[in-house]
């Protein structure tokens, strides 16, 4: 009787009621588009920017670390690095 789970409808836990709030979602995806709309003049300004400006012998070397720095700043914010 002692381990009974039957307790006749009665019981002291709560019952979890998922209730979602679409403000958070829609803060969310909007916080996405400016982070993208503010990424975005970066990579496509930036790269040519600088190929213009140094010199051709080095200018591999300044796009191969300004992209590196890129994806490893996107792993980092996503938890991953």
């Amino acid at each position: 009787m002692a381990n009974r789970s039957d307790f006749g409808g009665k019981s002291d836990c709560k019952e979890d009621v998922a209730t979602g709030n679409t403000l958070y979602y829609a803060l969310f995806l909007l916080g996405m588009v400016i982070t993208g709309a503010g990424c975005t003049p970066m990579i496509a300004l930036g790269v040519p920017y600088m190929d213009e400006n140094v010199s051709a012998k080095v200018s591999p070397m300044y796009v191969g670390i300004f992209v590196a720095c890129g994806i490893l700043g996107e792993l980092r914010c996503r938890g991953n690095g």
